[in-house]
């Protein structure tokens, strides 16, 4: 890693207010000694793995080769689901296998590579592998380790066929900001210019910034991120038009 401190970074939906992201950090600080550790993100919609997996893809794209994702949203621990590292464009991800990297894998430039993780810790509490299983995983990463080493993992081949079903980009809305914006798990740059863009019964304007609509106006525009998002200028479309992770967006083609 050319001398640098490694970077972990974590992405849960545990919120800020319990202890549950500190005790992981713990972990990971412990392990790693010298460590960049990054709170990307944890306002996830709790429970809701497919809402991670739309949005991973345009929350990772900015970190260089070798920084290691620890992704935490895991409505299944304790329970018979797979525990996972992929390696995907020189990036290292550690989760639960339930989904929340489908699309990360799909859309990789390169042929991902995927592993269970078949290790266990002297002591696993069954509520709480993101600190017992997944943080000494990811840390064993950033320190260069080899997921294969001492038995830690074992290579799998493929993709978590398990989600294949679920779309390339998906017309839902799968996170509502604290400004009240609302981002859908679709890309922009495959949305076409004679598209209308309609929620509850509204038409979208598209703009390219907040300030391009009157303030008050909900409207549409590519994110920072590069996904569809649902704004208002100096205002909460959400609450305005009445929005919900889940709800759905439609395309008319005007053509």
């Amino acid at each position: 890693m050319s001398g640098a401190s490694p970077t972990v970074c974590l992405i849960t939906d545990f919120g800020t207010e319990d202890p549950y992201v500190g005790q992981v950090k713990g972990v990971v600080s412990q392990l790693c000694g010298d460590i960049n550790i990054i709170d990307l993100f944890h306002g996830v919609p709790k429970y809701n793995a497919k809402a991670l997996a739309y949005l991973l893809p345009n929350l990772v794209q900015t970190f260089t080769s070798g920084t290691v994702f620890l992704c935490v949203v895991d409505p299944g621990v304790g329970s018979e689901r797979p525990a996972s590292v992929l390696e995907v464009d020189g990036r290292w991800f550690v989760g639960p296998g339930n989904g929340i990297f489908e699309l990360l894998s799909r859309r990789s430039k390169k042929q991902s590579r995927w592993w269970e993780i078949v290790w266990s810790p002297p002591h696993l509490s069954a509520s709480f592998h993101g600190r017992d299983l997944f943080a000494p995983i990811a840390s064993f990463l950033a320190i260069g380790g080899n997921p294969e080493d001492e038995g830690r993992c074992k290579r799998k081949k493929g993709t978590e066929s398990h989600y294949a079903h679920w779309p390339d980009d998906l017309a839902e809305i799968v996170y509502i900001d604290t400004f009240s914006n609302a981002i859908i798990g679709y890309r922009w740059k495959f949305i076409a210019e004679s598209w209308r863009i309609i929620i509850g019964g509204h038409d979208l304007a598209r703009g390219r910034t907040f300030s391009d609509l009157p303030p008050g106006t909900p409207f549409c525009y590519e994110n920072s991120m590069g996904l569809l998002e649902i704004a208002m200028n100096q205002g909460r479309a959400a609450e305005f038009l009445n929005l919900f992770v889940g709800s759905s967006i439609t395309f008319q083609d005007t053509v």
